[in-house]
């Protein structure tokens, strides 16, 4: 993280595109620890949320949607809750 945090802008977006969204534990699907971090600490730059959403909405799936769109519903209701209000919106 520290080369990330002193290449801000640019290097907070780039690594997003590679981290993992997502973690499945006991059966509960949360953000990945991961990403959680970097959401935690780089949230508030310009465009960063952004780039979020296009690795947020990047899949591939078969069958039926619904475990997936529960499964994202239930964690942008994570991020509804988030301290940063860049976050949050």
């Amino acid at each position: 993280m520290r080369w990330t945090r002193e290449n801000i802008p640019v290097e907070p977006k780039r690594i997003w595109r590679l981290a993992p969204i997502f973690e499945k534990a006991h059966g509960k699907v949360t953000w990945h620890s991961f990403t959680r971090g970097l959401i935690n600490e780089f949230g508030n730059i310009e465009g960063f949320m952004g780039d979020l959403d296009s690795n947020f909405s990047s899949f591939t799936w078969t069958g039926s949607l619904v475990p997936l769109i529960e499964m994202k519903i239930g964690l942008v209701n994570e991020l509804l809750q988030h301290k940063l209000e860049s976050v949050r919106e």
